[in-house]
């Protein structure tokens, strides 16, 4: 195989960016039979936010590196901005206001032609010099997987629930040291769901709750009223959600990080929300589902979570329910929602098949202590 080099880019070089996307759209029609990846827009926006992380790119491209260069705060040389080719490419995160322990969000990709000839390893082994340079002791890195594959052998997860199947992915990741964390279920809910189902389990759920609690809706940004309780959920979904073996810790949530979230949200498009408030005014629980102004046939089920002390009132499934008619009634075309769960996560999968949900895709998330 011909020699490349690793470069690291930013949101400001925008061939770099069409290549990533173009990559990825690639790697998920070839997993997926579809593009799962998301916009264009959505890539920038995302890869642009530092309010509470510090993003890596890096890329494989062809060729010689440069003799001499100055390195960009990863220790690669920059992208150039008449970049050709890319074979491959990493994406992670450095959070800054909690985990900062963490290298997370690590995303390995090589395109299917240049495949076993050392790009993925060699774009691990950078990361451990970044690793090493922010003083992170943990990386977590996460690979997609076909819920249908043919497998021979499955590697399980440490908890006891779930598993993929020990494909290339998974023989890279546990080839360079790391182990499975824990397995991540996405599944998908086609739609129109039937409309007498759906008021039959919101009836079911309300009655169960409404004595003692109520809801509120709306689509956008979060009304600063419910900012203090949006930041108590996700404080909760951090804190709460089944994490397998990761290590990792409670994120920190106030006001200003609820509207950091809303903003990026609202720049590439439409979030619903429903939250969940006691008798008494305490923050119960919240949902979201989010759709992107440039993918309108794709909707993503976002977190769902109750707050502890308020579980056992069905105000999962009630919040799940009410949430989804609503983006019905505003989306009626929409094809089908996805959602992601920690297959350990027993009563939301159960919420979820009540719903009409079904199995569509496996993540592993793969967890090195360096």
């Amino acid at each position: 195989m011909p020699g490349f080099h690793l470069v690291e880019t930013t949101v400001a070089n925008e061939a770099a960016l069409r290549h990533l996307h173009q990559l990825s759209q690639q790697i998920s029609i070839e997993l997926h039979g579809e593009d799962q990846t998301g916009t264009l827009e959505s890539l920038r926006a995302t890869s642009a936010d530092a309010s509470s992380r510090l993003n890596g790119i890096v890329l494989a491209v062809p060729g010689m590196a440069p003799a001499s260069v100055e390195c960009g705060r990863f220790g690669l040389p920059p992208a150039p901005d008449d970049l050709g080719e890319v074979w491959g490419s990493m994406q992670f995160t450095l959070p800054l206001l909690d985990n900062r322990h963490l290298v997370d969000n690590v995303f390995v990709q090589v395109a299917p032609e240049y495949r076993r000839g050392g790009i993925a390893t060699a774009m691990v082994s950078h990361l451990h010099q970044v690793a090493a340079a922010h003083q992170r002791s943990t990386i977590l890195m996460w690979s997609d997987h076909r819920p249908d594959a043919t497998a021979e052998s499955w590697v399980s997860a440490p908890q006891g629930t779930g598993a993929v199947p020990l494909d290339a992915a998974s023989r890279f990741a546990a080839h360079l040291g790391f182990r499975l964390a824990q397995v991540e279920r996405q599944s998908r809910l086609a739609l129109p769901v039937d409309p007498e189902l759906l008021a039959a389990l919101t009836a079911h759920a309300r009655d169960a709750a409404a004595s003692d609690y109520h809801l509120v809706s709306w689509t956008g940004p979060t009304p600063p009223e419910y900012l203090d309780a949006v930041a108590a959920a996700n404080h909760a979904i951090s804190a709460d959600a089944p994490s397998g073996e990761i290590d990792c810790e409670d994120e920190r949530w106030d006001a200003t990080r609820v509207q950091e979230a809303d903003e990026r949200m609202a720049a590439v498009g439409t979030a619903f929300h429903t939250l969940a408030v006691s008798t008494s005014g305490q923050p119960a629980g919240l949902t979201t589902i989010y759709i992107e102004d440039g993918e309108p046939q794709h909707g993503y089920q976002f977190n769902t979570v109750v707050i502890s002390g308020h579980r056992g009132h069905r105000l999962g499934l009630w919040m799940k329910t009410t949430n989804l008619a609503a983006v019905i009634a505003a989306f009626p075309d929409l094809p089908h929602l996805d959602t992601w769960n920690a297959d350990e996560n027993e009563h939301m999968l159960a919420i979820n098949t009540a719903m009409g949900y079904r199995p569509w895709a496996l993540g592993g998330g793969w967890q090195l202590v360096r």
